[in-house]
């Protein structure tokens, strides 16, 4: 007698039909790509908009997800905010963030989120689900531009995307605040596609470059330092009071007071 598999539990059936979903959306992106770049257009320097296609499907997901919460919030179907919102995401980008409000619990769970919040959780989607929003991370580099050696970063991707950056464009603001900060989105951008396509934050070899070159400074520094005191000591320099020393520059300049 052939033995029955016993029936799929709640969880375990919701997340089958989310898995089906998720792969329309990669599939309904992959066939659409073509037609989708024929057809989107840029208007006022906007990004191309994303199929219709596409947001069909994302709004099955989602009202899969959130039932009635999603309509009543967002409509019946893309009013051509999202679209524009996810011009640039993949469908595989838009898996990663449907899979990344499965995860959610509590109160984050309850209600959908708006298209910016779902544009950050689709490129921090996946294998990169742990790093923080642009906007979380450039408030934490802010904060960290004091002491970035000491700080402990919520994410290696935040400290890397300073780094290329400037510490010192963070810190100060200068050319101009908010062109330093466009400036480390888009770092932070192209560090998460990294991250997304399995490639290494950083480039070990031209790391190890870098820091042989700030360890060769740091010593040259140091050296420099070392002669400088000995220079001091060498003329008793060290033994004078200020006014003394004050009074010898006058006195071999020969400047009475």
């Amino acid at each position: 007698m052939d033995s029955q598999q016993p029936p799929p539990t709640d969880k375990e059936a919701g997340q089958a039909a989310l898995a089906s979903l998720i792969k329309s959306v990669q599939l309904t992106h992959t066939t659409s790509s073509k037609s989708q770049s024929r057809q989107s257009t840029e208007e006022n320097g906007q990004s191309s908009t994303a199929s219709e296609k596409l947001m069909a499907r994302l709004w099955v997901l989602m009202t899969e997800m959130y039932g009635h919460k999603w309509a009543s919030t967002y409509g019946q179907s893309d009013s051509g905010t999202w679209g524009k919102v996810l011009g640039d995401v993949t469908g595989k980008q838009i898996a990663n963030g449907m899979q990344a409000l499965a995860r959610r619990t509590g109160d984050q769970a309850a209600w959908p989120p708006s298209a910016p919040e779902f544009r950050d959780l689709c490129l921090a989607g996946g294998d990169t689900l742990g790093i923080p929003s642009p906007e979380r991370a450039w408030n934490e580099a802010v904060e960290a531009s004091s002491d970035p050696v000491n700080w402990r970063f919520s994410h290696p991707i935040v400290q890397e995307a300073a780094r290329l950056t400037d510490w010192y464009s963070i810190r100060t603001g200068t050319p101009k605040a908010e062109t330093v900060q466009n400036r480390f989105n888009k770092r932070y951008a192209d560090l998460t596609a990294k991250i997304q396509r399995g490639e290494p934050l950083v480039d070990q070899q031209l790391l190890l470059t870098q820091e042989k070159a700030e360890d060769e400074r740091e010593r040259a520094e140091k050296a420099n330092d070392l002669l400088v005191q000995q220079r001091i000591r060498g003329q008793g320099l060290h033994l004078k009071t200020p006014a003394e020393l004050r009074a010898e520059m006058l006195e071999k300049l020969g400047i009475k007071r």
